[in-house]
């Protein structure tokens, strides 16, 4: 563990109390959202991280706004970072929660960047055959790239599977590089 950031440490703390208490969906929904809040609301995530604001005040609002509306294993993680001052971390905190609760589920997220939308039928076999290869449970994004021609670039877990026609044509045009014709390496007089 010593690689761990206390992000990893503390979201790993709130992975095991919501295992804990049988409520493992409902934790990870409402940390999606409250984290969603975080990133995307600038007062709110100003009003945590803000060295300005007592944590007092911070614990009040804790108290009062989230306690027996999200699960107190949330409304409690939120009370330990404040008290530890480490409101800044909040955000990745709750990304951590995440890609650990995604990892002990056995949930693998891949994109697929394609020339044309996948139809609903593409998207099936691709996750079949993404599920077959990883023995995980695979979510899929689609991203709509006309630059690849065609085809497809799959990425998962830091991996990347190519098989876009531009990459195929690129490939084509080193090899046709690379050949040295006869003639050039006859010198005549």
């Amino acid at each position: 563990m010593k690689n761990e950031t206390f992000s990893t440490l503390y979201a790993a703390a709130l992975l095991d109390l919501a295992h804990e208490k049988n409520e493992v969906e409902r934790v990870r929904e409402e940390v999606a959202f409250l984290k969603q809040i975080l990133d995307q609301d600038a007062s709110s995530r100003s009003f945590f991280e803000s060295p300005k604001i007592e944590r007092s005040e911070k614990l009040r609002v804790i108290e009062s706004t989230l306690r027996g509306k999200v699960a107190d294993s949330i409304a409690n993680i939120f009370c330990v970072v404040i008290r530890k001052g480490r409101t800044l971390y909040l955000s990745q905190i709750f990304e951590d929660f995440s890609v650990l609760h995604d990892k002990r589920a056995g949930i693998v997220h891949a994109s697929a960047v394609t020339a044309v939308p996948l139809s609903d039928e593409s998207r099936a076999a691709l996750v079949d055959a993404l599920s077959a290869k990883l023995r995980k449970r695979i979510q899929l994004g689609n991203k709509v790239d006309p630059a690849i021609l065609g085809g497809l670039v799959v990425r998962y877990d830091g991996m990347v599977a190519d098989g876009s026609l531009r990459t195929a044509i690129r490939k084509v045009g080193v090899r046709m590089n690379a050949v040295k014709l006869g003639s050039q390496f006859i010198h005549e007089n």
